[in-house]
């Protein structure tokens, strides 16, 4: 201790004794900076400083006079430093309280191991005392305090000042913030992912009433892609010039039925592998071959398209924003929106898949309904098989599982859903010449280990004489 405190000190016990106009030797202690008030009437010396912090161990301490938390530690690193020489010494742990008592609600010896030599001491404090969490709406202030005798047979004793710990309310915890999972490094192939989307249910609830059609349709759905990369590409399933033969009220799932009467299975719309920022867009049409004399309905598509994509632009949001690009991209030169004379329309829906580190976005977009002159008002509805709510747009995000990557703060998925390995849901159409049909939707993110399946079994197709490429 410096010979100024020892001063002061010895000043304060004369006053204490002198007459009755001089200062209180509580008052006159709280006029020596960093020197806290004794809580009762008797007059204790000071001896050094209880710091407190974290640990007691590491290469940067971080001991001060004051400690904050939101969730208690299951102990604290108290420091007793700038200290004379003991014989003995304990700690105490104290719940400050309002009013002159305060409650002791913890304290234990300091081993002669942290008394010897030097100036100052480390031990631990246990705050098992303490609630996890301050449920409260203010802090809670405690403090730690070491009661010393300069030899031991001494009995007066004398205290240091005390280290505050301050518990913090839960509610007026900042949230941590949540990982963003499209930061990753640039390597394309080590985020390579593959999808397929397929079309494992479809219900014809109304066959168009075109004359001569009976209660079949000739159904096919055209496949028009833009990417990835520069890459381009239109199919028509079940094939070209072939069709699906779409009985009235029949639900078909596992035998798709073609031209011939054979099974052809059900309709696979896109299966391939993107890397890291890689983008596709499909636009998807159901037709039906019936050389109906409708005219050109494709203007009316693109029309219905530029207003999806006006309003979604217009509501000034990110989510709008995706949709909004979406529509603009199936628009681009209107190369993806197919020629539809000679054919009833069914239905529409486009889409773009992208892979960000590998997590796969897929935004869904459609018109909900678009009236159109001499043909009626056509419609198309995206209904989720949990709640059986329809939108015009679906935005999901397809992801592996990955060990470690949630954090405190969850994950930042932005504006799409996580849907995990796959998703499914309908597609409902209401088109040209009363037709109407329920779709079922699927898409899928292959693991690596189906990733290897699937290519092994393409491998033996191959050489199995008239199949593959």
């Amino acid at each position: 201790m410096s010979k100024t405190i020892h001063v002061l000190l010895t000043g304060l016990m004369v006053l204490a004794s002198g007459p009755a106009a001089a200062a209180t030797p509580k008052d006159a202690i709280k006029k020596i900076p960093g020197v806290a008030p004794a809580k009762t009437p008797v007059l204790q010396l000071v001896n050094g400083h209880a710091l407190v912090g974290t640990r007691c161990s590491g290469e940067f301490p971080d001991y001060d006079h004051t400690m904050k938390f939101f969730a208690r530690p299951s102990s604290i690193c108290v420091r007793w430093d700038d200290r004379d020489p003991v014989a003995s010494a304990t700690w105490e742990l104290w719940k400050d309280k309002p009013g002159p008592v305060d409650e002791k609600i913890g304290s234990g010896a300091l081993p002669t191991a942290v008394l010897t030599g030097g100036t100052h001491s480390t031990f631990d404090v246990s705050l098992a005392a303490l609630p996890q969490y301050n449920e409260t709406d203010t802090s809670q202030k405690y403090f730690v305090k070491v009661i010393s005798k300069r030899k031991a047979d001494a009995i007066h004793t004398q205290v240091s000042v005390r280290g505050t710990l301050v518990h913090q309310p839960k509610s007026a915890e900042p949230k941590p913030q949540p990982a963003d999972p499209y930061v990753c490094s640039p390597s394309p192939d080590k985020h390579m992912r593959m999808v397929a989307l397929t079309m494992p249910q479809m219900t014809v609830n109304q066959t168009t009433s075109t004359a001569g059609d009976g209660d079949r349709d000739e159904l096919y759905i055209k496949v028009d892609r833009k990417g990835p990369g520069e890459d381009t590409g239109a199919r028509r399933l079940p094939a070209l010039d072939d069709y699906y033969e779409a009985k009235q009220s029949e639900t078909f799932t596992t035998t798709w039925t073609n031209k011939d009467q054979k099974n052809v299975g059900r309709p696979n719309l896109w299966t391939g592998k993107l890397r890291h920022n890689e983008k596709v867009t499909l636009a998807i049409t159901a037709m039906e071959q019936d050389n109906a004399e409708l005219g050109e309905i494709r203007n009316s598509l693109i029309e219905a398209l530029r207003e999806v994509e006006k309003a979604a632009l217009e509501t000034n949001n990110s989510y709008g924003a995706i949709v909004g690009a979406v529509a603009a991209g199936l628009l681009v030169g209107a190369s993806l929106i197919p020629k539809t004379n000679g054919h009833d329309f069914i239905g529409f829906v486009g889409l773009r898949l992208e892979n960000q580190c590998g997590h796969i976005r897929m935004a869904w977009v459609t018109f909900r309904q678009w009236k159109v002159d001499g043909v009626g008002t056509l419609r198309n509805d995206l209904v989720s098989t949990a709640d059986h709510e329809s939108y015009e747009s679906r935005l999901v995000v397809h992801s592996l599982p990955v060990t470690g990557f949630q954090k405190e703060g969850g994950i930042d998925w932005g504006d799409f859903k996580p849907v995990g390995l796959k998703d499914t849901f309908w597609w409902q159409t209401g088109g040209s010449s009363s037709s109407g049909y329920t779709f079922t939707l699927q898409s899928k993110l292959y693991t690596p280990e189906e990733v290897t399946a699937y290519e092994k079994a393409m491998e033996t197709v191959k050489k199995v004489p008239g199949m593959g490429n």
